[in-house]
């Protein structure tokens, strides 16, 4: 599959032609992807002191809704798609769009360092995010939270972690639910706070996979999502595909809820269940 790159310019004075990148977009036969420089020092100073405000917002609406920007007949043609591209002529302006067999994740993350600088502005130790086991754990807590709220305590045996789940193929892990003999619901986690782009992507397509294997058996299963900031290409990928699949994702904020909702579907009487140790 042949994608496409271009390099984002600013372009401070139309008339010199002077510019400086602050950003990248990637055509594939999927759509547009787009990444822009996290350090906005570089382009005030190239503009000699101008306001870059409309910068910031552009790349803030690119990176929201640039996937429906360039449509798929954009890769028509290099001339069709630089021809799209050539629509921004003044301060913002893109390169002459050039091929490259490498899929879009790949591609932005070989080339998004070259061009944007990022080795220059990032910190020598980079925050790297949290893990999806954060997203797990603090599941864990509200579902334990949630059902010591409702009976006192939290019985032994019925919050699980890995859980194991027969599917339509085969057999998936849950990362956190509620069990007992029957599945009272649960979630996978996926974050995508680390700078892991590889490994966001097979993690969506393995969670993705697992839903569509278990839909027919287990209906009430949801996603906790660790959303990055700014929004990074693989995070739009992932909406895309988990409301393609109708499931459920959930932020963080929204888990004590989510957790209190799971928790009302156990047995009232908690004795029927099991006393804690």
């Amino acid at each position: 599959m042949t994608s496409y790159f271009s390099q984002i310019q600013y372009v401070p004075d139309p008339i010199t032609g002077e510019r400086i990148n602050i950003g990248i977009v990637v055509v594939d036969p999927t759509g547009s992807r787009f990444q822009f420089v996290q350090d906005w020092k570089r382009a005030a100073t190239f503009g000699g002191g101008q306001d870059i405000g409309f910068l910031k917002e552009f790349a803030d609406e690119a990176t929201t809704n640039g996937a429906a920007w360039l449509a798929k007949g954009s890769l028509a043609s290099t001339e069709t798609l630089t021809k799209s591209l050539g629509r921004w002529q003044n301060k913002i302006q893109f390169s002459k769009p050039l091929p490259s067999v490498k899929g879009y994740a790949e591609l932005l993350e070989d080339l998004a360092p070259r061009f944007l600088h990022l080795t220059e502005v990032e910190p020598a130790t980079p925050h790297r995010g949290r893990g999806r086991e954060k997203a797990i754990l603090t599941a864990t807590k509200s579902l334990a939270a949630a059902m010591r709220e409702r009976y006192g305590h939290a019985p032994r045996g019925i919050l699980q972690r890995d859980l194991d789940l027969a599917g339509k193929i085969e057999s998936h892990k849950i990362d956190v639910g509620l069990k007992n003999g029957e599945l009272y619901g649960g979630a996978f986690a996926v974050s995508f706070e680390t700078n892991s782009p590889r490994s966001q992507e097979r993690d969506t397509d393995a969670i993705a996979f697992a839903l569509e294997d278990l839909r027919t058996r287990h209906d009430d299963l949801a996603v906790i999502v660790l959303p990055p900031h700014p929004v990074t290409p693989t995070y739009q990928r992932s909406r895309r595909i988990f409301k393609a699949l109708d499931v459920r994702t959930l932020a963080e904020k929204q888990l004590p809820a989510w957790a209190s909702a799971l928790v009302e579907k156990l047995p009232k009487d908690i004795r029927a269940i099991q006393e804690p140790a």
